[in-house]
């Protein structure tokens, strides 16, 4: 099941962002060749593994100072990842005032789509390997007690720890293929968001004003990654952060494409 998991979250992580992308493409940007429309998609899909290598202060911090690097500097670095793929001489050439924003959009979708690769395959395999772990712990257990007579109360919790972390997982809502429906959801919204927050710094880049929208980017990544972490630290629930930036994303992408397009 974990196979075919993996197989959905690769096709839905790229055909989803690619699809969007096209539209925006046949769309605003009808006039524009393909090649540096595939070009902005896929650099920064590949840009997204060179900003993610910023995970490696996660060996050095922990508690809520890594909270608080994490919220500011992944706002930071995406953000210039994304900056860095608008600037390919291919994709460059091509930007004019009216239709920054839309190569800034398919950059954004981009980027997106390589997180959706990694944070879906890995929700795919999650539960198998939980079960997987679990038994063989089991097993282990077994066998140091046909050995030994002795208790191993150490691996019971380890079990039960795995254990835990399965049912947090199912009990999370419906579940596609080992995949969670919520994190799918979730992973569709963070595209848009991605794309909407690259195309504001594409607008910006258009217009030769590029480090105030850079900014603006920036301050709007760390407001959505904000309220993530006031998930992770138990204080408003999934649904409610999910509701939330949907309507973050929606309300400032349908300012964007109106008012950068123009």
């Amino acid at each position: 099941m974990d196979g075919l998991g993996v197989i959905f979250a690769l096709l839905f992580s790229l055909l989803y962002p690619l699809a969007i992308s096209v539209m925006v493409w046949r769309w605003r940007l009808s006039g524009e060749p393909f090649k540096p429309v595939l070009v902005a998609f896929l650099a920064a899909a590949v840009m997204f593994y060179v900003a993610y290598l910023r995970k490696v202060y996660v060996l050095f911090l922990s508690g809520m100072l890594l909270y608080t690097v994490d919220l500011v500097a992944t706002g930071f670095i995406e953000e210039a990842a994304k900056l860095s793929v608008l600037l390919i001489p291919t994709v460059k050439g091509r930007l004019t005032p009216g239709n920054g924003v839309f190569y800034g959009l398919i950059a954004g979708f981009g980027f997106g789509a390589g997180e959706a690769v990694l944070v879906l395959a890995e929700s795919a395999i999650a539960i198998p390997d939980l079960m997987i772990s679990a038994f063989s712990l089991y097993f282990i257990k077994s066998l140091l007690l046909e050995a030994t007579g002795a208790s191993a109360w150490f691996i019971d919790l380890a079990i039960l720890n795995l254990l835990l972390s399965l049912a947090s997982i199912v009990s999370s809502g419906p579940l596609i293929l080992s995949i969670p429906l919520l994190g799918i959801y979730e992973r569709a919204v963070v595209v848009l968001l991605h794309g909407t927050l690259t195309g504001i710094v594409g607008w910006g880049l258009a217009r030769g004003e590029v480090t105030k929208f850079y900014l603006a980017a920036v301050g709007l990544h760390v407001l959505v990654d904000f309220f993530a972490v006031l998930y992770v630290l138990g204080v408003v629930g999934a649904l409610t952060i999910e509701l939330t930036i949907t309507i973050i994303t929606l309300i400032v992408l349908l300012c964007v494409i109106t008012k950068g397009g123009r």
